[in-house]
């Protein structure tokens, strides 16, 4: 459960994401910055060490979505952890790498997902959908979108969010910050499942992540818990765009 939503910008873009899951489920951990093969990747983490969303110093980004599918005859039974999938392919310095990775990497044991890249060195976005059976990948304009995922239904969500966001648009500055982080925290046209910011008995958005990438800085900014309901980020992330005082390799490790 989430929204996702890419804001082209002049140099670079912008990306935030709503985490929306039980409310008995674990926190996660805050943003930190790790480091394998001289490549800084910054993501917020479940104590298991997964994540839904990850930028690195080439400007790349992943975010993944729980797919809900109608059709859920064709879902796998879980066997494996889905926030394991960004980890192992973040460290990579193009979507062209990452597709590489994809088709080889064996996808049985994890439920159905929608893990979106993003590319800002060859402004590209790519969309791979996982059924539990095959993989379909889709390519996107370098034009605003926006990904809507809930247990209760994809398709509503999609809808009702989508709605949400089209009307939002007609006002302010969609290259502004605060407009992205006042979209995911808005209830149009009222709080509840469907809402950009989601309040249910049983859910919420529990963390709000925003990426701002351009041509001097790349930081990952972090909200923990909803969005409406808090003042200001809680945790602030500044990663240089290259890694090359690095002469040797290691596995991924914090190193900030």
């Amino acid at each position: 459960m989430c929204t996702l939503s890419f804001i082209p910008r002049r140099e670079g873009y912008a990306v935030g994401m709503n985490r929306d899951e039980l409310r008995l489920r674990p926190r996660a951990l805050f943003p930190r910055i790790y480091e394998r093969d001289r490549i800084l990747a910054a993501y917020p983490s479940e104590l298991e060490g997964g994540t839904w969303i990850a930028v690195n110093c080439s400007g790349l980004l992943l975010a993944l979505l729980n797919w809900n599918l109608d059709n859920s005859h064709t879902a796998t039974r879980k066997q494996r952890s889905r926030g394991e999938l960004i980890p192992e392919l973040i460290f990579q310095e193009s979507l062209a790498s990452v597709e590489t990775l994809m088709r080889r990497r064996h996808l049985g044991g994890l439920l159905p997902f929608r893990l979106v890249g993003i590319d800002a060195e060859a402004r590209a976005i790519r969309e791979w959908r996982w059924d539990g059976a095959k993989v379909v990948v889709f390519g996107f304009p370098w034009n605003r979108k926006h990904w809507f995922s809930s247990s209760l239904s994809d398709t509503t969500a999609a809808e009702q969010r989508g709605a949400s966001c089209a009307a939002v648009s007609l006002s302010g500055n969609p290259e502004d910050s605060g407009w992205l982080r006042d979209l995911h925290g808005s209830h149009r046209p009222a709080a509840g499942a469907y809402s950009l910011c989601v309040h249910r008995p049983d859910a919420a958005t529990v963390s709000y992540t925003e990426v701002l990438y351009d041509t001097h800085r790349i930081s990952m900014s972090y909200i923990d818990g909803s969005p409406c309901e808090s003042i200001g980020l809680h945790h602030v992330l500044e990663m240089p765009r290259s890694f090359g005082r690095l002469s040797y390799a290691r596995s991924a490790a914090p190193v900030f």
